[in-house]
């Protein structure tokens, strides 16, 4: 994204961007670096170190159609449904639902289009990694891992998956 390029394009020849490349593969392969910046889950960079994975949770999306009047699904970019009921009763099982023609940065003929996508989220087990599963047991996991990463001479641990924290953004 744009901001992304602002902000990596003065250091164009002293910052390299791979994109589309699973690190444990490539990483013995990698040139010669002063810091490496790993976003990754702290547990799979510490694989090999015999301490368990730590535990995750994941999102299942599906996505939907409609035509609805007035050309929107809803009323707002995101809705989350936290254990909700819908009107006849029935557990509401998905926890948000996303429509992005809400979102400011679209094309203004996506405005007037009839139709509407919708993508639906599930909380699963399963998955790619999204969010850490705070209990004591992972919490004091986490912190033999986060020891082992601050001896990991230039390389720096951040966002959820390495700190294994929740930012809300």
């Amino acid at each position: 994204t744009r901001i992304f390029e602002n902000m990596l394009y003065p250091n164009k020849d002293k910052i390299h961007v791979r994109l589309g490349v699973d690190f444990f593969e490539v990483r013995d392969r990698l040139p010669k670096h002063k810091l490496l910046v790993f976003t990754g889950p702290i547990d799979r960079y510490f694989a090999g170190k015999g301490l368990p994975k730590l535990e995750y949770r994941s999102l299942r999306f599906e996505c939907e159609y409609h035509e609805p009047e007035g050309g929107y699904y809803q009323e707002a970019l995101q809705v989350n449904y936290p254990g909700m009921e819908a009107p006849n009763g029935d557990p509401i099982t998905y926890t948000r639902i996303t429509e992005y023609k809400h979102k400011p940065n679209q094309p203004k003929e996506v405005h007037e289009k009839p139709g509407t996508v919708i993508y639906k989220e599930w909380s699963c087990d399963d998955g790619d990694p999204y969010y850490p599963v705070p209990n004591p047991a992972n919490r004091e996991l986490y912190e033999k891992y986060k020891t082992m990463a601050e001896e990991e001479k230039g390389v720096c641990f951040v966002g959820r998956l390495a700190s294994y924290k929740y930012f809300n953004m």
